[in-house]
């Protein structure tokens, strides 16, 4: 089924080369040749072995070995692998801190006051019954059992009963005990039923957007997927995983492993806008604020040397490698160039990947003022040799000025 007779039928429009995944149609579709459809699997670019790799250096995670390869259209091993990464993603949450809200709260107190004194029931429901020392009052208390962290518990009830219901696995029962632990963590959060509707309840902003992953990622794991929805009388469910969002965070985990603490993910950096109220917002995938010099780092998941790119948004850089010229489109550039004068910042790096097994491909990109902005393309085909080269590839984003194509 070509990406056309999907958009055709069912108003969807799967760019297959940002997503990977699944997604499903109950009953079946009839297509216009008289077959059915009622599946579609969009499989990574990578081999399988190396997409998960991908996700353990993203996340910080190694996972336990499965006793055959993972698929992406095994739906039972995809949700474990996540429920993997959900564990991760709380356990940071958690060190991180804690949605708390205020609630209002009204109960008897013994021998004290606390907040406002609900006088005229006090009378009433205390005083006359013969029980002074009872005060009615009326206070707030900070608690973290609100809507965010009803759902990271249900996320993490569910994430603990995959996962115990695959110990043929290897290593997934100590797994299973961090679930436990963190519950434990949640203790004054209420158990209840998540349903749908409580996702749509929820509106983020500078004091919750740290939980979006985690409860995107519990959604995935309570309803066996990421979206669901009809179209017509037909059930259109599936899973897919941004391979945008993978690659940031997977060259942010190649980096981090060397910067460490100097290394800042999806900082925000705030600038004027001229003529209107208030502050525009620019967040480039990675900084690095190192020995002085201070980095911009942004990965982009498409080709460095791109066939499709039309003449208009491209620019051709004086190196090749071999008979290949680079090319890159103008937007990429113009926007780490934002990035470096807001930030005033003078070395730019963007990171391409590329279906070879080394990182040495690189080369500069030179013409706007001091600033050099350093491409550098990074093999997918062997993610394992690419972990054993991280201080290389770490050395190649640092030293900007150095053109290993030159």
């Amino acid at each position: 089924v070509n990406e056309l007779d999907v958009q055709d039928y069912f108003g969807l429009n799967i760019k297959t080369k940002q997503y990977v995944g699944w997604t499903s149609f109950n009953p079946p579709i009839e297509l216009k040749n008289g077959r059915q459809l009622e599946q579609i699997i969009i499989n990574p670019k990578v081999e399988y072995s190396d997409f998960i790799k991908m996700l353990e250096i993203a996340y910080d995670i190694e996972l336990p070995e499965l006793v055959e390869p993972a698929r992406l259209d095994s739906i039972k091993d995809l949700r474990i692998i996540l429920a993997h990464i959900y564990i991760r993603m709380v356990d940071e949450l958690i060190k991180k801190h804690l949605r708390r809200n205020y609630i209002t709260r009204v109960e008897n107190l013994e021998s004290k006051i606390k907040g406002k004194l609900l006088l005229g029931r006090y009378i009433r429901e205390n005083l006359s019954k013969g029980r002074p020392q009872v005060a009615l009052c009326q206070f707030y208390e900070l608690t973290p059992d609100n809507l965010l962290n009803q759902i990271v518990k249900a996320g993490l009830i569910r994430a603990k009963i995959l996962i115990s219901q695959s110990f043929e696995y290897t290593g997934f029962r100590n797994l299973s005990k961090d679930a436990v632990k963190l519950i434990g963590f949640l203790a004054n959060v209420s158990d209840r039923k998540i349903t749908p509707i409580d996702f749509a309840k929820i509106h983020y902003h500078t004091h919750n957007r740290h939980y979006k992953h985690s409860i995107e990622l519990a959604k995935i794991l309570l309803f066996k997927n990421c979206f669901a929805h009809y179209v017509g009388n037909i059930r259109v469910s599936g899973l897919f995983i941004d391979m945008n969002d993978l690659f940031e965070k997977f060259v942010a985990g190649l980096l981090y492993s060397r910067f460490g603490k100097y290394l800042e993910y999806q900082r925000t950096f705030n600038f004027s806008i001229d003529n209107k109220d208030g502050k525009g917002k620019l967040i480039p995938d990675i900084t690095i604020d190192l020995e002085g010099e201070n980095i911009v780092i942004d990965a982009k998941y498409k080709e460095l040397f791109e066939t499709e790119v039309s003449r208009e948004e491209e620019i051709n850089t004086e190196s090749t490698y071999g008979d290949i010229e680079v090319k890159i489109r103008h937007s990429d550039i113009y926007q780490m160039v934002a990035y470096l004068d807001n930030i005033e910042s003078d070395k730019g790096v963007i990171v391409y990947p590329f279906s070879g097994e080394n990182i040495s491909k690189s080369t500069i990109v030179k013409g706007f003022g001091n600033k050099r902005i350093k491409l550098i393309g990074i093999g997918l085909s062997n993610i394992e040799k690419l972990k054993e080269e991280k201080d290389k590839f770490a050395k190649e984003c640092f030293h900007i000025n150095k053109n290993s194509i030159s």
